[in-house]
């Protein structure tokens, strides 16, 4: 044990003079100078039996790693003289030739050797240049740090392009400081394909109130030089896909809010139209009733007749509420040349935000040559995403990893496009699929029964058809035809 810990001690002594000496080409020069002497002298003092000569090697890559080929080629004239000035009156040769020869074989190995490690600490540098490159030119902010002081070990441009200062231990605190996290911290465990260890990633969505700007903030524990501890922080602006995903849910809210606000306003302005004539009908008649009993012989036949009146009244208003309970089918449509593919992909970015949280897989199999149908966009938008969220609510109750939801165009039969949006949910009961088209019949909690009333009037409308169909087990499916030919709008 006393062993191992000198010699990591003497490991250690070691690479901290020589990190000393390639820190400055004066330093690592003068370094390589005084080892070439201690060589010289080693080798004088030993008679040249132990040929300590090759040594000179050590000296000269000090040189040239520490200040390039100029400071290499200076230790390598030095070795070479310091050899041969020492060597030749002591050599042991039968003849000058052969040590002249192991100079030459000397100095080549001092070019060669030299040569070789300046190319190498060259394309290093090439390597770190470009590695640095690339990680100046991402966008986002990385940072490393210690993990024991916080103090700043490295950061990119961008980072400090961020903190407008260059990073140091007080400054990344201070960033730190002025986040304000908003969700837990998340972590992904990432194991590489060979058997290496498994890195522990996490990451956090953070407010910078002094900016005002929205960061995902990455970080991994990472071995740094020596193989000391350290965090890598990646820091991504998402400010502007944060103002994505609230607008997404604002036009989805919109879209649903829109949709519902106009089937009340429409009902409430039908009712309050035409129900009030009957209304005020039935008043009139009840206030006759009244005065005709309120005499002292009151006619009972006039009274029968304003009753009779009243009655008439009353089921002409009930044939008001029957008529605006499918006023629906009365829409006109905007119609217009359009692509049925684009209008599907549309409904999807729309509820792009609701599928990812609902764990909804969605697999698209659209038809590539679908001729353009004329048709009003928004609302065959609207019944898209009706269908969709119908779907995605038919799901809940099921696990998230079996969600899915399948999106189909194709030509029918009878030319027409054929659009079919399936689930895989537990499908819908027979009394519920009796009723499933009916205004104001619902299966959810806080629905109003009006979503499928509305796709089915939007349809036909759209002189297309819109039924539905269920597979024990594969749960429903809903399909909807649009005609190829030119659309004649009903009335």
């Amino acid at each position: 044990m006393t062993i191992l810990v000198s010699h990591r001690s003497v490991l250690h002594a070691t690479t901290s003079l020589w990190r000393w000496a390639t820190r400055s080409r004066t330093y690592g020069t003068l370094l390589a100078l005084v080892m070439v002497a201690v060589i010289a002298m080693l080798d004088y003092w030993t008679g040249y039996e132990i040929r300590l000569a090759i040594l000179y090697i050590l000296p000269i890559a000090l040189a040239t790693w520490a200040g390039g080929l100029v400071s290499g080629s200076v230790a390598c004239v030095v070795a070479a003289a310091c050899w041969g000035v020492s060597f030749h009156p002591n050599h042991v040769y039968s003849r000058s030739l052969f040590y002249y020869w192991e100079g030459v074989l000397l100095v080549a190995t001092f070019v060669i050797f030299m040569t070789l490690l300046h190319r190498l600490r060259g394309t290093l540098a090439r390597a770190d240049a470009r590695f640095l490159h690339v990680l100046n030119g991402l966008s986002a902010g990385i940072y490393v740090t210690n993990e024991t002081d916080g103090k700043a070990l490295y950061s990119n441009q961008y980072f400090a392009d961020m903190m407008r200062t260059a990073p140091d231990s007080k400054s990344v605190a201070a960033f730190n400081a002025r986040l304000k996290f908003t969700d837990p911290v998340r972590q992904v465990d990432q194991q590489s394909e060979q058997a290496g260890p498994s890195t522990l990633f996490s990451y956090q969505e953070a407010w910078d109130e002094q900016a005002s700007r929205w960061y995902l903030i990455q970080s991994t524990p990472v071995s740094w030089v020596d193989n000391e501890p350290v965090t890598l922080r990646v820091v991504m602006d998402i400010t502007e896909r944060k103002q994505a995903l609230v607008l997404k849910r604002q036009h989805r809210e919109m879209l649903h809010n829109t949709a519902r606000f106009s089937v009340l306003t429409e009902i409430a302005t039908m009712l309050g139209h035409e129900i009030n004539q009957p209304l005020m009908a039935i008043a009139t008649y009840n206030n006759a009733c009244i005065m005709l009993l309120s005499k002292d012989e009151p006619e009972v036949s006039e009274i029968v007749a304003a009753l009779e009146k009243c009655r008439a009244q009353v089921i002409r208003a009930s044939h008001i509420v029957e008529r605006t309970r499918s006023f629906l089918k009365r829409r006109t449509p905007s119609v217009a040349s359009c692509d049925i593919n684009e209008v599907i992909v549309e409904a999807l970015q729309s509820l792009e935000l609701e599928l990812q949280d609902a764990a909804i897989a969605v697999a698209m199999h659209l038809e590539d040559r679908l001729p353009e149908v004329m048709f009003d966009r928004t609302l065959i938008e609207q019944v898209i995403v009706n269908l969709l969220r119908n779907a995605v609510d038919a799901m809940r109750s099921l696990e998230p990893s079996v969600r899915k939801i399948s999106i189909t165009t194709a030509i029918g039969h009878d030319g027409t496009i054929l659009v079919t949006v399936q689930d895989n949910g537990p499908g819908m009961s027979d009394e519920a699929a009796k009723q499933l088209y009916t205004p104001f019949f619902t299966t959810k909690p806080h629905g109003l029964g009006l979503g499928l009333c509305i796709c089915r009037s939007i349809i036909e409308a759209h002189a297309g058809q819109l039924w539905h169909s269920q597979v024990p087990g594969t749960g429903a499916a809903f399909h909807f035809t649009l005609p190829t030919e030119r659309l004649h709008v009903q009335q």
